[in-house]
């Protein structure tokens, strides 16, 4: 559950939990209601996917990934 920044509970330092999308995070981040940040990515329709590995240069972390047929 999210609310407009402003006009809901102070989540900050609560330990809670909100699971969503980009928009919501972005909204959240804007907000200053975000103290740490864990991203998940899940394969959508079936697809396969095999973990070729991470990188990570200065604030940027990519996750590279083969589709399998």
């Amino acid at each position: 559950m999210c609310s407009a920044p402003g006009s809901g509970p102070s989540w900050h330092g609560s330990g809670r939990t909100v699971v969503g999308g980009a928009d919501l995070v972005r909204q959240l981040l804007s907000a200053g209601l975000v103290d740490e940040l864990r991203i998940d990515g899940l394969p959508r329709d079936r697809v396969q996917l095999e973990k070729l590995g991470v990188e990570e240069a200065g604030p940027r972390t990519s996750l590279n990934f083969r589709v399998l047929q």
